[in-house]
């Protein structure tokens, strides 16, 4: 097959080099909207070949990625798909995929196949700079369609030809959960810098591995971020609430008259803990896990 990946930013940029270097693909074509970035993807060996538009990438591939900013997905997917070739599949790496299904829907060209993606690795830092074709070794690679299915296929073989393990999930079931482990986590995190900073010149001096770790994702593009966000603002609102609840109940068991260590549900705290360490390592790659 040859692949086209439009968008050579950390994600796409590394999914691209990675690929190149399973050598699994005839020809891995590049393309990005700021001038000299994919003839910088050529220099460094992450694609062999630079497109002028979504529409040509797609028309000299087989597998189609668009790894553009989230808001910015769809429109690149038709983009690219007035470009693409009958047999061709499009897929992404967004991180939410109901909506981007029900935006294409029925407006594809014949014979051109959608199958949404998501790699669940990532890194605050942006740009083809920080491209790294190992990226995606031994991360999850959602695939939004049904295993054995010609389309979802592809997508699955890409995911193992950079090194990841391809999941199989239902775009609302991928939603859902990416709303608490990835919109969740990002919206915390700039939510607690913005809680440091307002506590004044002491909370900056005095943060230390248990802040920054928490707070890593909030140095990454708002586009991206925030963008993941609004996309799926319905299922983050939801975890939000959900999240709450349970902060509400810790916070309500620590300050009521009496409280102490023999008194308290200490069982959640128990399976926090338990959940926590079954991820295994120290903090997994997860896109950032976008």
């Amino acid at each position: 097959m040859r692949l086209a990946v439009i968008g050579l930013g950390l994600i796409g940029g590394s999914l691209a080099w990675a690929a190149r270097r399973s050598g699994a693909y005839r020809e891995v074509v590049g393309y990005d909207l700021t001038a000299g970035v994919a003839e910088r993807a050529v220099a460094m060996g992450a694609i062999g070949m630079a497109a002028a538009s979504p529409a040509e990438a797609a028309g000299l591939a087989d597998l189609v990625v668009v790894a553009s900013p989230p808001l910015t997905v769809a429109a690149v997917l038709m983009e690219a798909a007035a470009g693409a070739r009958p047999g061709a599949v499009l897929t992404d790496v967004a991180g939410f995929k109901g909506g981007l299904s029900e935006a294409i829907a029925g407006r594809l060209p014949d014979g051109v196949a959608y199958v949404g993606g998501h790699p669940m690795a990532g890194s605050e830092r942006s740009g083809l700079s920080a491209a790294d074709p190992a990226l995606f070794a031994g991360a999850v690679y959602a695939v939004a369609g049904r295993a054995g299915a010609p389309a979802a296929e592809a997508v699955a073989d890409l995911a193992r030809n950079v090194g990841a393990r391809p999941l199989y999930i239902d775009p609302a079931v991928h939603d859902r959960a990416v709303a608490t482990v990835s919109h969740l986590p990002y919206l915390l995190a700039v939510g607690l810098c913005l809680a440091a900073e307002a506590a004044g010149p002491a909370a900056e001096e005095l943060a230390a591995g248990a802040f920054r770790d928490a707070t890593r994702v909030a140095a990454g593009p708002p586009e991206v971020g925030r963008g993941m966000c609004l996309a799926n603002a319905a299922e983050a609102g939801r975890a939000w609430t959900e999240l709450r609840t349970i902060i509400d109940g810790l916070v309500a068991d620590l300050t009521r008259p009496g409280a102490d260590l023999a008194s308290g549900d200490d069982d959640r705290y128990e399976r926090a803990r338990a959940f926590r360490n079954g991820l295994g390592g120290p903090v997994r790659k997860g896109r950032d896990d976008r």
